[in-house]
């Protein structure tokens, strides 16, 4: 209970289960629709190669199935995430 660790890790689980409470789905209004899938493969700017870096993400509704996609901002990633360029 007063372990500085467990405090710490209390303190981020309440926060991400209000941001889970807040955000709704635009489709039925169902708490929960926050991003449940990661793809990678956001292109190299040097060589185009896809890296590691998230290309985007995918929200989807636990209710009615409803799903949004969301690029990246970025466009390219850094060379030094590539595996090619920096190995």
């Amino acid at each position: 209970m007063y372990s500085p660790q467990r405090q710490v890790i209390v303190s981020q689980a309440a926060e991400d289960l209000a941001r889970r409470l807040s955000s709704t789905c635009p489709q039925c209004q169902n708490p929960n629709f926050v991003a449940k899938q990661v793809t990678k493969g956001l292109p190299c700017e040097l060589c185009n190669m896809p890296t590691e870096q998230m290309k985007s993400t995918t929200s989807v509704c636990d209710s009615c199935g409803f799903s949004h996609i969301e690029t990246n901002k970025k466009r390219v990633a850094d060379a030094t995430y590539c595996q090619f360029c920096n190995p």
